[in-house]
C-alpha cells in the first residue's frame, strides 16, 4: 500500500501545469492550483501553460497581488485556479454571473478552433479572404454572440451599482467584431487579430476585477 501511495505522489508531481489550458466550465475547488515558481518561469510562460495564452498573465498578476512580474523568485507560490473561480473569488460572478459565463464560454469556443483558424490562414496576405472550415466559422460566430450578450448585460445598471466601466464593455464589443470579421475569412496577414482576442478578453476580465474591488463604483 505504501509503495502505491509513493508512486501516486510521484506521478502527480510530474503532471504538466494546467495541461495546457484550464477548463473554465468547471470552477470547483478541486481545480485550484498552487504553482511554485521554477527557474526560467515568467508570468507569460505560466499563463501560457495554465490558461492557454500569455495575455492572461494580467489576471495572474492582479489576483496574486504581484507588484512587479520581473521580480519573481524560484519557490514563490502563485495561485492559479480556473478563471471562473478567480472571478468568483473577486466578487464579480456574484453580481454578474451570467455575463461572466458568457465571456468564458466565448473563450472556450474560440480556443477550440484557434489552431484550425491559424492553419487555414497560413500564408495569406493582408486583406486576403481565405476559406475557413465551417465548424471554425460557426465557433467564431458563436463566441461573438456570447460576447455581445455579455456586453449587453454589463451595460445594464443594477440597484445600488454603477454601470460597468466602458473599458470593460468596449473590450468585449471590439472582440466580438474581430471574431465576426475573422469568420468571413478575412486575414490581416500576420495573425495579430488572432492574438488580440485573448489580449482583449484578458483586459476585460482585469477591468472587471478592478471594478468589483472598487465596490462596483
Amino acid at each position: 500500500m505504501r509503495k502505491w501511495l509513493v508512486l501516486f505522489v510521484v506521478v502527480c508531481a510530474q503532471l504538466p501545469l494546467g495541461a495546457g489550458a484550464d477548463d473554465d466550465r468547471d470552477s470547483g475547488a478541486s481545480s485550484s492550483v498552487v504553482h511554485a515558481v521554477e527557474a526560467g518561469d515568467t508570468l507569460w510562460t505560466i499563463s501560457e501553460r495554465r490558461y492557454g495564452n500569455r495575455h492572461y498573465s494580467k489576471i495572474i498578476q492582479l489576483y496574486n497581488h504581484i507588484a512587479e512580474p520581473s521580480e519573481l523568485h524560484v519557490g514563490d507560490e502563485i495561485k492559479l485556479p480556473d478563471l471562473k473561480a478567480i472571478l468568483a473569488d473577486e466578487g464579480l460572478t456574484g453580481l454578474m454571473g451570467d455575463e461572466v459565463d458568457s465571456v468564458l464560454a466565448a473563450k472556450a469556443r474560440y480556443m477550440e478552433v484557434e489552431r484550425k483558424l491559424q492553419d487555414a490562414r497560413r500564408g495569406a496576405r493582408r486583406g486576403e479572404t481565405v476559406e475557413i472550415p465551417e465548424d471554425v466559422r460557426e465557433a467564431l460566430l458563436g463566441a461573438a454572440d456570447e460576447l455581445d450578450k455579455a456586453a449587453a448585460g454589463f451595460g445594464v445598471e443594477k440597484p445600488g451599482v454603477v454601470k460597468a466601466p466602458k473599458s470593460l464593455i468596449g473590450q468585449l464589443t471590439q472582440t466580438s467584431g474581430n471574431l465576426r470579421r475573422m469568420a468571413t475569412g478575412w486575414s490581416d496577414g500576420y495573425g495579430y487579430d488572432i492574438d488580440m482576442v485573448h489580449q482583449r478578453l484578458a483586459l476585460a476580465m482585469r477591468n472587471g476585477i478592478i471594478w468589483a474591488r472598487s465596490g462596483f463604483e
